[in-house]
């Protein structure tokens, strides 16, 4: 935990976009995402 969010995964995850989830200090989840990064490593798209 750092600034105050807990992170719900330890690293960004691939949905069709980069992908990486927290909690906010108010206990919201929140997604911070993205789509301009590039194709998923795995199969390129």
């Amino acid at each position: 935990m750092e600034a105050g969010v807990e992170a719900l995964r330890v690293e960004p995850f691939w949905v069709g976009y980069w992908s990486y989830v927290v909690r906010d200090p108010d206990g919201r989840t929140i997604e911070l995402s993205d789509p301009v990064s590039g194709r998923d490593p795995v199969t390129r798209n």
